[in-house]
């Protein structure tokens, strides 16, 4: 049986964003992390993981950000092609990934090190570029790119 065409046209992909009216170029790990702590929900800092991207273009400005997940007290769900996707929506050049650690323990565990390869890894396929990572905490934070992890 064939769909009529009709039904077809309802599947047309839409897509919007709201670019900061005034980029921020983002120079350094300490710039990227104050950005990051003013967009950031501060009441579920120390309850609940989140998932930050924030999107840069070829200047390094900030573009525009996105919460792509609130999680538990101690996990959230990470999606790599919707990552991607809204960079590509976007137009970003590169990304700057964060998330926090509600304990405010803010080294990286294991499967924080699996997920940063897994996102850097499609990154580098799909040619935008991941900058840094961050973890958040109330009082501190960890920056992959500081202490030495190569992008």
């Amino acid at each position: 049986m064939r769909t009529p065409k009709n039904q077809l046209a309802k599947a047309e992909l839409q897509f919007s964003y709201r670019p900061l009216p005034n980029p921020v170029k983002i120079e350094n790990s300490k710039m990227a992390e104050r950005f990051l702590r003013s967009v950031w929900n501060k009441d579920l800092l120390t309850v609940q993981e989140q998932f930050y991207v924030l999107y840069l273009n070829a200047a390094n400005e900030a573009i525009c950000w996105r919460c792509l997940h609130t999680g538990a007290i101690n996990g959230s769900l990470v999606d790599v092609r919707l990552i991607f996707g809204l960079a590509f929506g976007c137009l970003a050049s590169s990304l700057i990934i964060a998330h926090n650690h509600p304990s405010g323990q803010v080294m990286p565990s294991k499967a924080d090190y699996k997920l940063t390869d897994e996102i850097v890894q499609a990154g580098k396929l799909l040619k935008v570029a991941v900058v840094d990572h961050f973890i958040l905490g109330n009082d501190s934070s960890y920056s992959f790119m500081e202490n030495g992890y190569v992008f």
